[in-house]
């Protein structure tokens, strides 16, 4: 586990006491971070060798601080205990690929300049200035909320090793300072050793979110409304039929033996704007899906409710857009939570993929 000691700001040779860092979601005979995923002999090695040109040095921002604590953090561990952080020159990355959570993909980017303070990031590697490695999310959210706690005037975190009692061998952690008043508080988490090159461009692909479906239907008004629906709906099935259609329409069906309910929200904003489709003429909600699918203008897929409420409930604030669209080849459904930073979109995001019921 890591570590957490209090000292007075600017006492030199301070007396520092250490004690461990709580975590209470660690059972008896649990393993920490490092033993449950000891790495191969290569890649401690290279860990040895690269280690002194690795750098990972920056002060959080106040606004970065919240949008970890409040957002997205407490969102990526719905989906799973641990995840990726990939740090580059221009923006930091968290990814969940499938062996993290129970099947669905779920990434966030933030840009620097949201994230860390003006002038006070440093992140340097022989592989084009970018390190990646695996993070504990509870360890995480802690630093962050005993941050907030203090009322801490900054929050400053840096790459570094550390030998334990365990093993001489020294290991990477995430060394956070929190000052606050004339209080300073260390934190050192344990991280995953860092990532080679091969692995560290894979989790950049896995990262990297483009225009993954024909067309989106913008739910962010009519969250609220849905959360509901699909609140209910746990308590028939397990599974939910959900279409939407270019008219900007949403269809959520759930059945079990001799109960069937369904819900249409209608005229939603689609993204991108796209020729406007022929008007349906059909008189109920589940007839209109079908003449939209049979035109080409609609989809639809099941989808484990679980993992719908998951996604529907990610703690995020100040979103401008919540965007939800069916893959063309209804191999997923794409949930985007988009936010406006200084009048544009590209600073930050949360993107989660869903995957779809086989017969699918």
């Amino acid at each position: 586990m890591g570590s957490e000691r209090k000292a007075p700001r600017g006492n030199e040779g301070m007396n520092r006491g250490i004690g461990p860092f709580p975590n209470p979601r660690m059972k008896k005979g649990e393993k920490k971070l490092h033993e449950r995923h000891r790495p191969s002999t290569k890649v401690r090695t290279v860990w040895h060798e690269e280690r002194l040109s690795m750098r990972f040095k920056a002060v959080l921002s106040d606004r970065g601080v919240s949008l970890l604590e409040r957002g997205f953090v407490p969102s990526l561990e719905k989906f799973g205990k641990t995840c990726c952080l990939l740090l580059r020159e221009d923006d930091v990355h968290f990814v969940q690929n499938v062996t993290c959570t129970d099947g669905p993909h779920v990434t966030a980017k933030l840009d620097r300049q949201v994230l860390f303070q003006t002038n006070k990031y440093r992140v340097e590697s022989k592989h084009d200035n970018q390190i990646a490695f695996e993070i504990d999310l509870h360890h995480l959210i802690r630093v962050l909320r005993s941050a907030g706690a203090v009322g801490a005037e900054s929050l400053s975190v840096k790459l570094t090793t550390k030998r334990t009692e365990d093993d001489p061998e020294p290991k990477p952690f995430l060394g956070f300072v929190t000052q606050g008043g004339d209080v300073q508080i260390e934190h050192d988490m344990p991280i995953g050793y860092p990532m080679e090159n091969e692995d560290v461009d894979q989790v950049l692909r896995e990262a990297t979110v483009a225009q993954v479906c024909p067309y989106y239907l913008d739910l962010h008004w009519d969250l609220p409304r849905i959360q509901q629906v699909v609140e209910r709906f746990k308590n028939i099935s397990d599974e939910t039929r959900m279409g939407t259609t270019k008219q900007g329409d949403l269809h959520l069906q759930v059945e079990k033996t001799s109960i069937q309910m369904g819900v249409e929200y209608r005229h939603l904003k689609v993204a991108p704007p796209c020729e406007e489709p022929p008007s349906l003429i059909a008189s109920n909600a589940a007839e209109r899906l079908d003449e939209a699918t049979v035109a080409g203008d609609g989809n639809s897929v099941t989808v484990q409710i679980k993992n719908l409420n998951k996604t529907l409930r990610c703690p995020m604030e100040m979103q401008e857009r919540v965007l939800c669209g069916i893959a063309e080849n209804r191999g997923y459904v794409h949930f985007l939570f988009v936010f406006a930073h200084d009048g544009s979109r590209d600073h930050m995001h949360l993107s989660i993929k869903l995957p779809v019921a086989e017969d699918d």
